[in-house]
């Protein structure tokens, strides 16, 4: 599962705004991006997260299932 959530970060744990279709004690990768009044990202920290991105759309993307629907496409 991919998915974007906003959580806040409290005495070392990030808290979750929503609840999570997760079991107690799920192993998750977490990518921190802060956002906020007092936070100003520079061009490398956009660069960073624009590459990561990327990355995670292009694994999505890009699988063998989706060729069966580009055949279609070619009729």
């Amino acid at each position: 599962m991919i998915t974007t959530v906003e959580a806040v970060y409290e005495n070392g744990v990030f808290r979750p705004l929503t609840a999570l279709p997760l079991e107690e004690h799920a192993a998750v990768r977490l990518v921190v991006h802060s956002f906020g009044e007092t936070t100003k990202s520079t061009d490398s920290e956009k660069s960073d997260w624009h590459r990561q991105s990327e990355v995670t759309l292009l694994k999505v993307w890009e699988n063998d299932e989706d060729d069966v629907y580009n055949a279609l496409l070619t009729k």
